[in-house]
């Protein structure tokens, strides 16, 4: 996302006087800007990117205020730039890829913070992932695939499931 924000501009996109975020999402890069100049001097671009939290890129696939010239990313970031970080979906809609990254980000988030996700729809967001991946590359899915342990994982538990026996 990041390169296709900056493709043909400076690597900053985010200094640019014709980027305009919300505030909230002003906050979070600002926030990430002065916690890494805390650690170096000058943190380049390349390395404010890299500690910007998930939710900062999924939620630059919000729709923002519809209707507002400036601050609509449909019409700011989505059309112009940013679905051209994704060449392999045929027909994505914005607030669609939102929706999925939204939910993959909120299972991420309870992993990381050791909540229970058992109730979650595991096999859905495990086919989205794959699925966004493979918007992004053609391969990238088989990849993912190849070297990932979930569905092996969500088959096990489907068989605990239904013969009653720990197989983990």
């Amino acid at each position: 996302m990041h390169d296709a924000l900056a493709k043909g501009r400076v690597e900053a996109w985010w200094e640019l006087p014709s980027t305009r975020l919300l505030d909230s999402h002003r906050a979070i890069l600002e926030d990430t800007i002065g916690k890494l100049g805390r650690k170096i001097t000058s943190p380049t671009p390349g390395q404010i990117v890299a500690a910007l939290p998930f939710g900062f890129w999924t939620r630059l696939l919000d729709k923002g205020i519809p209707r507002d010239p400036l601050l609509s990313y449909e019409t700011a970031f989505w059309q112009p730039r940013l679905i051209k970080a994704f060449p392999e979906g045929v027909n994505l809609k914005r607030k669609v890829l939102f929706a999925d990254l939204t939910q993959i980000r909120e299972m991420r988030n309870r992993i990381a913070h050791h909540e229970p996700i058992f109730k979650m729809p595991l096999e859905s967001i495990r086919t989205d992932i794959y699925r966004i991946a493979g918007y992004v590359h053609a391969d990238a899915a088989a990849i993912l695939d190849g070297c990932s342990r979930v569905t092996a994982v969500l088959d096990r538990k489907q068989d605990a499931i239904v013969h009653g026996r720990n197989s983990f």
